[in-house]
């Protein structure tokens, strides 16, 4: 999988607007574990990137298609439950801008 790419389009996905979602696909599973996706959804909430570091399960790896993955980022993504840890990771859009800039990927 070309990861710079799918990452470069969900970054550009980010820039869009406040309230977008977008996902950056770290591993998809092969062989065995071809049901097993880890990912860090994302979601612009204005000058702010929320990311969410997941591991998915089931059905989803088998028909995920990495180019549309923030297509499958559900609502709940970014709703805090009690007794749930996420690891979560906070960044200016002005940050997700600069990663889009300096890309050299073709």
């Amino acid at each position: 999988m070309q990861y710079r790419r799918q990452w470069l389009a969900a970054a550009k996905r980010l820039l869009v607007r406040s309230g977008t979602t977008s996902a950056f696909v770290v591993s998809v599973g092969r062989g065995r574990c071809t049901n097993r996706i880890e990912w860090w959804s994302a979601k612009r909430k204005g000058n702010v990137v929320v990311f969410h570091n997941q591991f998915l399960f089931g059905s989803l790896g088998l028909r995920l298609i990495p180019e549309k993955a923030h297509e499958h980022v559900p609502v709940t993504a970014f709703m805090h439950f009690r007794c749930s840890e996420v690891s979560e990771w906070r960044v200016r859009i002005s940050e997700v801008r600069q990663f889009v800039a300096h890309s050299n990927v073709a």
